[in-house]
């Protein structure tokens, strides 16, 4: 569905938040061996890091199949930006959420080695997935 206007703030969220599984994702995450207060602080941030992680790499694809119902094309639309801009804002916006989950996860160093395996793993699921076609970018 498209953005059609500033009146619908906050519309790009709640669309990804439906269509995405991240909740599902993130609770598999730790371990059940630990206590659930060692790393429920960093769920709102490890929702955004899954997401907008495969919204970033999936923006190629879609902009390549001319898809225009993404996160990044009604986040531009929706604040009056450019895609790139989108793009940019999106990508410092994950890397803060990385960044704060690391901080406080620093305490409980076998949530933090779960939580930095998980998001190795799954930037290079989605980065090696011909799915996303970012081996036509040639990147090295």
């Amino acid at each position: 569905m498209e953005v059609k206007s500033k009146l619908a703030p906050g519309f790009p969220q709640f669309t990804r938040r439906m269509s995405g599984i991240s909740r599902a994702y993130c609770f598999q995450v730790f371990p059940p061996v630990l206590d659930v207060k060692e790393w429920i602080q960093v769920t709102p941030d490890l929702l955004h890091f899954i997401d907008h992680t495969n919204d970033l790499l999936s923006f190629y694809k879609e902009e390549f199949e001319g898809e225009s119902v993404n996160f990044v094309s009604m986040s531009a639309k929706e604040n009056g930006n450019t895609k790139v801009e989108a793009l940019k804002q999106l990508a410092d916006a994950t890397a803060e959420c990385y960044e704060r989950a690391v901080q406080l996860l620093q305490s409980s160093p076998e949530a933090l080695n779960a939580f930095r395996g998980f998001c190795i793993g799954f930037v290079a699921f989605h980065s090696l997935s011909v799915r996303y076609k970012l081996n036509n970018l040639d990147l090295r």
